[in-house]
């Protein structure tokens, strides 16, 4: 398996040099994007786990194509229905109405109206059309996730992984150390188990639902500081020296929330 995964010969005359050369003419080069991954040989050179998940990582990128179709077609259907849009058709009409400023200070009022390109825009996204395409996200999911059933049984079946675990969650050393000397007779097997006392296991259980309490609590507490962010931010580029940043406060404020919402996403992942 070793050796460089290029070759000056081409693989069709003098084959493959070896699995990492074969591999990359076969299915990590740019020039066979279109072709179905050959996982036999994906398997053969990462092993089961690897393999599966691009197994897994193919049948979702195909299962994708349906779904890229329907929002597609949802949003041509918004771009042909726009100049039907009522709503659209109110807001660029309303010369007469006059808004608000969105600060106290060097912020003058606005029209309606000024909104016009805005809502056009939104109706491209949210129209009639998108409740059809949440009504077919949702049962595609569904169906994604029964089809891949059937196909990780069936490439577990050719590769022999029928009783194969994915995971297996190991037991902590300190934990198994802990509880081994307290046992107990199983009634159903009829042999003997580590017993984790009642009172234990329940001032454990309290202590994984405070962390995922308060977890959830930061999520909850990241939505409100991203909305009261945008509240704050759009007044203050609207009195912003910077004629580009003033006059186009909106976007500055969508873009800024979008990358502090980014990081504080990747932030919870870790």
């Amino acid at each position: 398996m070793l050796g460089s995964y290029r070759s000056k010969n081409s693989i069709r005359t003098h084959g493959a040099v070896n699995h990492r050369h074969l591999l990359y003419e076969c299915w990590a080069s740019w020039g066979v994007w279109y072709k179905y991954q050959p996982l036999d040989l994906v398997r053969r050179y990462f092993g089961e786990k690897i393999g599966l998940y691009f197994a897994w990582l193919g049948w979702y990128t195909g299962m994708l194509f349906p779904a890229a179709f329907i929002g597609l077609f949802v949003f041509l259907y918004g771009v042909t229905t726009l100049d039907h849009c009522q709503v659209s058709k109110e807001v660029c009409q309303a010369t007469d109405i006059i808004m608000c400023p969105v600060c106290d200070k060097y912020c003058p009022f606005m029209r309606l109206s000024d909104s016009c390109v805005y809502a056009k825009v939104t109706h491209l996204f949210d129209n009639g059309a998108t409740v059809f395409f949440a009504v077919f996200m949702a049962v595609w999911a569904t169906v994604f996730l029964e089809f891949w059933k059937r196909r990780r049984a069936v490439i577990a079946y050719d590769w022999d992984l029928i009783d194969w675990e994915e995971e297996e969650e190991e037991i902590r050393p300190q934990f198994e150390a802990k509880y081994s000397k307290k046992e107990r007779m199983n009634p159903i097997s009829g042999k003997p188990e580590p017993y984790q006392a009642f009172a234990d296991k329940c001032s454990r259980l309290i202590v994984s639902a405070s962390g995922i309490f308060f977890m959830i609590c930061v999520v909850i507490a990241a939505v409100f500081g991203i909305v009261i962010y945008r509240v704050v931010t759009v007044s203050t580029f609207a009195a912003f020296k910077w004629a580009l940043i003033r006059n186009n406060s909106q976007v500055a404020t969508t873009g800024t929330a979008v990358c502090i919402n980014f990081c504080i996403i990747m932030l919870l992942n870790v």
